[in-house]
This record gives structure tokens, C-alpha cells and sequence, in this order.
């Protein structure tokens, strides 16, 4: 390009072509002398995703971070209380290659959230908890925090919180678990929660099985109720029926016994008259009295007085004591 032509000559890209060839031979042998002296010195390569081939695989160290839930004093004075005794209210994240990673909750998305480590400003750092170093590259636990992204809507302070969160991200990590003192008063809160629930799930079962016992006791008691008021019904139905029958055939007997007396009243009735007629024709009356002796021609008022009394051979005595006639022609 110094001799003024328009483009590269051949020869200055001849020059160049060797340039690079040599310069990637170089690198070719500073690797292979780098390799075996990295197997020599017994270490392990770096060939993992993100790492450097030939380098010594690195293990980075994992720290638990713990601070006191919230950021007023109230937790903070709590904890030193309780701490002792291996309980306490904590937050809990992971520091790892130099940022700290930990789970709460969010109304949308995931509640996975990383910050610079020990520097939360929702909570007070407490303590830091080494847990040992890691094999994984920075590819590598990137791809367990993908995996690790818990949605924030599902963050529950007893079965699901931030120190469940690390204890599952320590364990994908292959370092030692959270000490339990971390999560003990979630623990102990859920397993009490755990036994009211189940306690008010078995009253609740106890109450429906007794409302069901109840209906079904209810559907019985109706039941039965409704066939003994059938069986009455019937019973009844029949007695008054059988009292109808009674009552008439014991008005058909009065009845006869009615018309019976009334026949013989009549009869009898008829056989009186009948006898009076017969004393009224034969010219005899009931009420007349037989003398002791024969009326005579001679007597006072013989033949002629009864003439006159208009009974033949009558005294007057006997004629002024008579009934009168309708007495003796109708009966009594």
C-alpha cells in the first residue's frame, strides 16, 4: 500500500496470511504447554460451559447470609432473645461467585431476586455461614437458577419461604444445608398450623358426618311417622266405617221393633174394639151391673123403668150410674 496501488498486492496478503497462521500456532503450543503443566501440577481442567480450557477447575466458596426479618428493631431484639435456644425469625440468601440470591414474594413473576451481598435493605445482616465450596461453573448455577424460579405468588412464610428456597439451592449446589436453626420457628409454626388444621378437619368431618346422621335420622323418624300415621289413618277409617254399619243396623232393628209394637198395638187395639162392638151388639155393656136377684113385674120401676132406661130389665139406680154411651161405644 506504501508503492500508491489502489488495493492489497498479493505479496502484502501473503504477508498477512502467515501473520495469523503463526499467531494461532503460538497460541495452539501456549495451550498444550499450559495443559500439561496443569497435569503435572495434578490439577483438574476448566472444560466445563464459561470456563477457561487448560485452567485449573475452580471451586467457589458458597456463604449463607442471614439477617433478622425486617428491618426495624423489633426482630433484631427478638432474635438475640431467642437465638441461644435455636430459634429465631431469619431471612436467608446465597452468596455465590459474588452476588447474593434469595426468594420472596411478588404479585406477578417469579420471587427470585439477587442484590450485592450482605446489603438487603428490607432486613438487618446478622451473620454469614459458610457452607463450603462449589464444582459448579458460573454457566452451571446459572442454569440451577433458572431452574430455581419459584413463582412469587406462591411464597408462604411457613411451607414455602426464603430459607426453603436456599436449602433447595444449596443442596442443587452440592454444599452443605442451612443450619436448622435458621428455619426452626417456621418449622415448629408449620407443624402446629399443620395439627389445628387437621384438627378443625376432623371437627368438620365429625360435623358433617353428625348433620348426615342427623338427616338421615330426620328421613326415618318422617318415615316411620308417616306410616304409622298411614296404619291410623286405615285403623281409623275402618272403625268409623264399622260404626256407620252398626249404628244402621241398629237403626233398621229399632225400626222393625218399632213397627213390631206398633203392630201389636194396633192389633191389640183392634182386638178391644172389636170385643166392644161384640158386647154392644149382643146387647150387653162392661159397665153394667149384674143384680142379685130377677128383676119382677112387681118390683118398682121393673119392665117399664128399663124400657125407659133403654136397657131391658135396668134399674134406675143402675140407669143413673151408667156411663154415658160414648164411654161404653168407644173403649176407655
Amino acid at each position: 500500500s506504501s508503492s500508491g496501488c489502489a488495493g492489497p498486492c498479493s505479496a502484502c496478503a501473503c504477508t498477512g496470511g502467515l501473520r495469523k497462521f503463526w499467531r494461532r500456532l503460538r497460541r495452539r503450543g501456549d495451550r498444550e504447554r499450559r495443559r500439561a503443566g496443569s497435569r503435572r501440577l495434578g490439577g483438574e481442567e476448566d472444560d466445563s460451559p464459561g470456563g477457561h480450557p487448560g485452567r485449573p477447575k475452580r471451586h467457589e466458596p458458597v456463604v449463607l447470609n442471614v439477617y433478622d426479618m425486617g428491618a426495624g428493631d423489633a426482630a433484631k431484639a427478638m432474635n438475640e432473645v431467642f437465638r441461644p435456644v435455636g430459634i429465631g425469625a431469619y431471612h436467608g440468601a446465597v452468596e455465590v461467585f459474588g452476588r447474593e440470591w434469595s426468594y420472596g414474594f411478588t404479585e406477578e413473576g417469579e420471587g427470585l431476586f439477587s442484590c450485592e451481598p450482605r446489603c438487603t435493605t428490607q432486613h438487618r445482616f446478622r451473620e454469614a455461614v459458610p457452607l463450603g465450596p462449589t464444582s459448579l461453573s458460573r454457566r452451571e448455577v446459572a442454569q440451577v437458577l433458572r431452574q430455581l424460579e419459584w413463582p412469587g405468588q406462591e411464597y408462604d412464610m411457613l411451607r414455602k419461604n426464603c430459607c426453603h428456597w436456599c436449602e433447595e439451592f444449596c443442596r442443587h449446589l452440592g454444599v452443605k444445608s442451612p443450619p436448622p436453626w435458621v428455619n426452626t420457628l417456621a418449622t415448629e409454626v408449620a407443624k402446629i398450623d399443620d395439627g389445628v388444621q387437621e384438627a378443625v378437619h376432623n371437627v368438620t368431618e365429625v360435623v358433617v358426618r353428625a348433620r348426615l346422621h342427623t338427616a338421615q335420622l330426620n328421613e326415618k323418624i318422617h318415615d316411620i311417622v308417616e306410616a304409622e300415621a298411614e296404619k291410623l289413618k286405615g285403623q281409623a277409617e275402618e272403625t268409623w266405617t264399622s260404626l256407620v254399619a252398626r249404628a244402621d243396623a241398629f237403626d233398621q232393628q229399632l225400626k222393625l221393633q218399632v213397627a213390631h209394637v206398633a203392630s201389636d198395638w194396633q192389633r191389640q187395639t183392634q182386638d178391644i174394639q172389636r170385643a166392644f162392638d161384640d158386647f154392644s151388639y149382643n146387647g150387653l155393656s162392661p159397665w153394667r151391673r149384674i143384680p142379685s136377684k130377677p128383676f119382677s113385674s112387681e118390683q118398682p120401676g121393673g119392665p117399664c123403668a128399663a124400657s125407659r132406661s133403654g136397657e131391658p130389665g135396668a134399674r134406675p139406680e143402675d140407669v143413673a150410674s151408667a156411663p154415658p154411651l160414648a164411654m161404653r161405644r168407644g173403649g176407655i
